[in-house]
């Protein structure tokens, strides 16, 4: 099944070293305001699929 109309945000990973220290790194990151509200302006535009709303976990107990 293809959805066009959806955007996927990447989750950044850290199975290794080099990835959890540029994840840490990424923290030393300063945004200006105008860089903020265009990230904002971006994500409020996007449709969103329910599994990233806080879908509930179907696992088994």
């Amino acid at each position: 099944m293809e959805n066009k109309d959806i955007d996927i945000v990447p989750i950044p990973g850290s199975r290794k070293l080099e990835r959890l220290k540029e994840n840490f790194d990424s923290c030393k990151i300063e945004l200006t305001k105008d860089e903020v509200n265009k990230i904002d302006d971006v994500l409020n535009k996007m449709k969103i699929g329910p599994v990233y709303l806080g879908a509930k976990n179907k696992s088994k107990k």
